[in-house]
C-alpha cells in the first residue's frame, strides 16, 4: 500500500490537519501530488520556537487540540513531546515516522486500532 492509500484509509476515521513546517505552496503541491488533504485545515504556527532536543511544534500542537483526543505522527518527536502525551487528560497517541520512509502500513493499523478502542 502507498503513501495515498494509507492518508485515504486515515481520513475515513480521523480529522487530519496539515501540521507541516512547509509552506501554504509546499502543501498545495504536496496535495497535487498526492491527490488527498486539500480540505484538511492547516495549522497555523504562532508560539513555536525551534529548540534543539525539543518538540518545536508542542505549544501550537497543544493549543489546536485543546481537550480532544489526539493522534500525531511526525518525524520529530522529542521526550516532551512523550511527556506531553501522557499528561494529558484526552486521549494521545504519538507516532514517531521515519522521515526518510513517512507514514507506512503498521502507522495505519495502530492508529486505526486506537481509534476502535477510544470507541468502545
Amino acid at each position: 500500500m502507498g503513501t495515498i492509500q494509507r492518508l485515504e484509509r486515515l481520513q475515513k476515521t480521523f480529522k487530519c490537519v496539515w501540521a507541516t513546517a512547509c509552506d501554504d505552496k509546499a502543501i498545495d503541491n504536496l496535495v497535487d501530488i498526492l491527490g488527498v488533504g486539500s480540505n484538511w485545515p492547516r495549522l497555523q504556527w504562532k508560539q513555536s520556537v525551534l529548540q534543539p532536543g525539543r518538540t518545536w511544534k508542542l505549544a501550537d500542537i497543544n493549543d489546536f487540540v485543546d481537550n480532544r483526543p489526539c493522534a500525531w505522527i511526525d518525524d520529530e518527536l522529542f521526550d516532551d513531546a512523550y511527556d506531553w502525551a501522557t499528561q494529558r487528560q484526552a486521549p494521545t497517541l504519538l507516532i514517531a515516522a521515519d522521515p526518510l520512509r513517512g507514514l507506512n502500513d503498521t502507522h495505519v493499523t495502530r492508529l486505526e486500532h486506537w481509534a476502535t478502542a477510544l470507541s468502545l
